[in-house]
């Protein structure tokens, strides 16, 4: 794996995201790492995934927030809301172009 960071972007309390520990993604070269609050909300869970592995991608805009899904082969869904949109179109952009 490719460890150089490409960007990170944290969700928004205001938007739809946490207010206390906000979840994360972090954009590298073959791989995206999202790091958010478990359902317990003691410790944070972090997920790896491949470019390769996300079978779906897609943007829901709200009037003031946009939430980013992402579909895995597996058939998982991970949903991260509170994003600004642009902040959604550029991981979207980034995922895209490295894939």
């Amino acid at each position: 794996m490719d460890d150089k960071l490409i960007a990170k972007f944290s969700t928004n309390a205001y938007l739809g995201g946490s207010l206390i520990t906000p979840s994360t993604i972090y954009l590298f070269a073959d791989y995206m790492k999202i790091s958010k609050l478990s359902s317990t909300i003691i410790s944070r869970e972090e997920q790896i995934i491949r470019y390769s592995k996300i079978t779906d991608l897609f943007i829901n805009k709200g009037v003031f927030s946009s939430s980013i899904n992402f579909t895995l082969e597996s058939g998982k869904e991970i949903e991260m809301n509170g994003l600004t949109k642009s902040d959604a179109e550029r991981i979207k952009q980034l995922i895209i172009s490295n894939s």
